[in-house]
């Protein structure tokens, strides 16, 4: 239900001017029927790239399997997207 939720969120911070942050899985931007969360919005201002994986619970057995992102969406920004990478 992410792309849901994100778009709610946008609809609903948008008189605000304010933003949307998601933590999600590295590849979520990477649908062709997103890229209107992407590509074509004005408000997505940022992928943080988490180059550690998370490990949820701290005893838990076996490696994460799962590579991260936080997307950034805000309706103030006026300028290209940036990619940053982050441990």
């Amino acid at each position: 239900y992410a792309t849901q939720f994100i778009e709610r969120a946008l609809t609903f911070q948008k008189p605000h001017r304010g933003f949307v942050a998601m933590l999600l899985r590295t590849d979520f931007d990477h649908a062709k029927s997103r890229s209107y969360l992407f590509a074509n919005c004005s408000a997505f201002a940022m992928k943080i790239v988490l180059t550690k994986r998370i490990k949820w619970f701290e005893d838990s057995k076996g490696k994460p399997s799962f590579n991260h992102a936080w997307f950034f969406w805000d309706h103030n920004w006026s300028t290209r997207p940036q990619l940053v990478y982050a441990a």
